[in-house]
């Protein structure tokens, strides 16, 4: 019995413990800045593990060498390369409130903003709540970080969450259309006019606007509604024109009866 419990836990020592030992002697007698290349190199290659393992490696025994901070960094893109976006937000998220100054900080806020984007749903009509935190945490990022490379691909990717969640809008105001819900559409349409100023479902917005304010009798909503509809799409605003004027029309047969 007791040569079958060595026989095992040699078997387990051959295949957890030695591999260990042997990527430590391959590591042993390498500079840190070699060492910290190998990390990259396992990185890009999609060893995971390794690259974590020569990260923690550089991080313990380098405390004092710039390296290990870099090496901190680099873990968090690990958990970020591997799909883990719930750790890799962790990660660069810790980083950036140890490391506010640190020179790399622009790229730490946009990862941490991929994080957010990454997980959010790119169909309008799910939960959208990934969608505004990425938004929040890029909130500002072209005054705070003026020259940094990623400033363009933020403002695209911010553009591109905001009409996600003007879609969202306008799908919900839809909704409400086809139940005749009208405070209802008039209070998602106004609100998508207000929030999204810049938004390619603005017109849409102002269409439902302006109708749902005729049926409600907020004549002031209706003008100010069509005006910005005549400036941004004319011909919708001519449909909408004569679409009041039949709500209108119907209005007065019922006050007549």
């Amino acid at each position: 019995m007791n040569r079958l419990i060595f026989l095992v836990f040699l078997s387990w020592l051959v295949s957890i413990g030695f591999p260990q030992n042997a990527q430590a002697k391959r590591s042993k007698g390498l500079t840190v800045e070699e060492q910290y290349e190998l990390g990259q190199r396992y990185l890009k290659r999609g060893y995971y593990i390794k690259a974590v393992e020569q990260f923690n490696r550089i991080r313990n025994n380098y405390r004092d060498d710039a390296l290990a901070i870099e090496a901190e960094l680099a873990i968090a893109d690990v958990h970020f390369k591997k799909g883990d976006w719930d750790i890799a937000r962790t990660s660069y998220d810790a980083f950036r409130r140890r490391y506010p100054r640190h020179e790399r900080i622009d790229y730490v806020v946009y990862q941490i903003g991929l994080t957010f984007y990454k997980k959010a749903p790119r169909f309008a009509g799910r939960d959208q709540t990934w969608t505004s935190q990425a938004i929040s945490s890029w909130a500002r990022f072209e005054d705070k970080y003026t020259t940094s490379e990623y400033g363009v691909e933020v403002l695209e990717l911010r553009e591109e969450c905001l009409e996600r969640l003007a879609k969202k809008e306008i799908r919900i105001t839809e909704f409400y259309v086809r139940r005749e819900a009208w405070v209802a559409v008039q209070r998602r349409a106004k609100g998508l006019v207000q929030e999204y100023p810049d938004s390619q479902y603005k017109a849409e917005a102002l269409y439902w606007l302006s109708l749902s304010s005729t049926y409600t009798n907020e004549i002031e909503t209706v003008t100010a509604a069509l005006a910005q509809l005549d400036a941004l799409d004319p011909e919708r605003s001519a449909v909408a024109r004569r679409k009041i004027d039949r709500i209108k029309q119907a209005q007065m047969e019922l006050s007549n009866d």
